[in-house]
């Protein structure tokens, strides 16, 4: 067994906590000097790479160095032991094999009758959860290990007992169907994440024509739900149908309100279900809607970042909902409160003893940058979109390089700054052919702006301007164009500057 680079990897995997947790209960029982695997667990966490000569040497007049791979072996299986106990109170699963050991420790002790009260228990939080197996092994133990010791109380729940295990028995089922179903659109997913073509869609014909698919009665539980509705948004998202993709997000995340209990075992998958559907949704619901919403991820938030332990969880969820809240003050109109937000935001990182990475802080920057550049506040938009392009890795930023660039075209002309649009649009142009990128509304949108820095006559500017936004409604029918001119707020920008000049006119 390999444990070297896998050791060193699962050292650099932990979290602050995590660390501190397993310092912790490795040396609660020690005395004198810290355990040799404790020591080597210090060691490597210091080194950026894993350098196996150099740990040796340190120890070299060590005496466990005779059994180096060893103690590396047992250092492994010591740190995921403590995973395990890290995480055991917020895994349904844990307590539900927790509970099974119990259980079977209490019939041994002939205490069937504490035995079949907690088997009762954990059944039903077994079949709350979704957890097939357990609730299986769960339903099996009351009817096979301790009724079968008291036939008449056997006769007497017997029957539930059947019907639950009739029950599970088909949900598993459902659930594997979808599971395959699943696997075998992912793979054809992730090699082809969008039609481009009618040909491309038609290869798709077994995925439609299965009933799986097309009769959703026959997804039976929350597990073959959530499969169902995932390949249904995937799928409607690969033909180009972004309102029914948006739809099954939707229904995802209904999910939930059925399964309540899911909600509150699973509370990170509870808010990233949320989340997932207002930033597809965002720019088309009600304002009403939009509230509701934010109010659920907003209450799913506060709870994780209370209590989640995890560092990554808490800059994640952190990044995550930062975001959304400034999506939701652009919806409202609240310009300064974005700004109060943005300048707050190393205060607000504080609150929870944290940083955040630097994509996750691009994002942001990015994010508000773009909600700032669709309510027409330039002046405040560009420091944060050159936060973007301007960071050392840029290069490597792909799509999020790429909109902030564009946005940056049209926040320098807006802005009077036309000596640099020049350039800006050959950086586009040179990344385009290299990405093999083709976007009629962005050359559109190039060729508008070229033709206005040229022109002084209004009645020109606001022929171009009109022509582009017919050019716009026309693209809006595809699905990419339509993302795009949304997201960059293409229409707005238009519109408000067909207003001004009119107004001027």
């Amino acid at each position: 067994m390999k444990k070297s680079d896998d050791l060193f990897l699962l050292i650099k995997s932990l979290s602050k906590s995590e660390k501190r947790y397993f310092k912790l209960t490795s040396s609660r029982h020690t005395k004198g000097e810290k355990k040799n695997y404790l020591r080597l667990f210090e060691k490597i966490d210091k080194q950026e790479r894993y350098d196996e000569a150099k740990l040796k040497k340190e120890f070299q007049n060590e005496k466990f160095t005779e059994h180096f791979f060893a103690i590396k072996s047992y250092l492994f299986d010591v740190i995921l032991n403590s995973l395990i106990d890290f995480n055991r109170e917020k895994q349904t699963d844990y307590k539900l094999y927790e509970d099974i050991i119990k259980i079977n420790i209490l019939i041994s002790k002939g205490l069937n009758k504490s035995a079949l009260k907690l088997a009762e228990k954990s059944a039903e939080k077994a079949k709350a959860n979704s957890k097939y197996f357990m609730l299986e092994e769960l339903l099996n133990i009351q009817s096979s290990k301790i009724l079968l010791a008291n036939i008449f109380l056997l006769k007497k729940k017997a029957g539930k007992i059947h019907y639950d295990k009739l029950k599970t028995l088909e949900e598993l089922t459902s659930y594997i169907h979808y599971t395959i179903l699943y696997e075998k659109f992912s793979i054809f997913f992730i090699t082809t994440p969008l039609a481009s073509s009618n040909e491309e869609i038609k290869k798709l014909d077994w995925l439609k024509n299965d009933p799986l698919f097309f009769d959703e009665s026959n997804a039976k539980g929350y597990l073959a739900k959530e499969n169902l509705y995932q390949i249904k948004r995937r799928y409607y998202w690969f033909i180009g149908d972004y309102e029914k993709s948006v739809y099954y997000r939707k229904k995802d995340l209904s999910l939930y309100d059925e399964y309540p209990l899911i909600k509150k075992s699973e509370p990170q998958k509870y808010f990233l279900a949320i989340h997932s559907y207002l930033m597809h949704a965002w720019f088309n619901i009600s304002l009403s809607e939009c509230e509701e919403y934010f109010t659920r991820l907003k209450t799913s938030a506060v709870s994780i970042l209370q209590s989640a332990k995890n560092e990554s969880v808490i800059r994640v969820v952190f990044a995550m909902f930062f975001i959304a809240e400034v999506l939701w003050l652009e919806k409202k109109g609240d310009q300064q409160k974005i700004l109060s937000k943005l300048e707050t935001l190393d205060e607000q990182l504080k609150k929870f003893n944290t940083t955040l990475e630097t994509p996750k802080l691009l994002d942001i920057y990015s994010a508000t940058g773009a909600a700032l550049f669709r309510m027409g506040d330039y002046g405040n938009a560009l420091p944060l979109t050159n936060n973007v392009l301007n960071h050392k890795e840029s290069n490597k930023l792909g799509t999020l390089f790429h909109i902030n660039l564009v946005r940056a075209i049209v926040i320098h002309f807006e802005l009077g700054n036309y000596d640099i649009i020049e350039y800006l649009i050959k950086k586009l142009s040179r990344i385009n052919i290299k990405d093999r990128r083709i976007l009629s509304s962005e050359k559109n949108l190039i060729k508008t702006i070229n033709g206005l820095i040229k022109t002084t006559s209004k009645k020109e500017c606001l022929y171009l301007l009109e022509d582009f936004k017919i050019m716009l409604e026309k693209l809006s029918v595809s699905m990419l164009e339509k993302i795009f001119i949304t997201r960059l707020g293409l229409m707005k920008w238009v519109e408000r500057n067909i207003a001004k000049i009119k107004k001027e006119m």
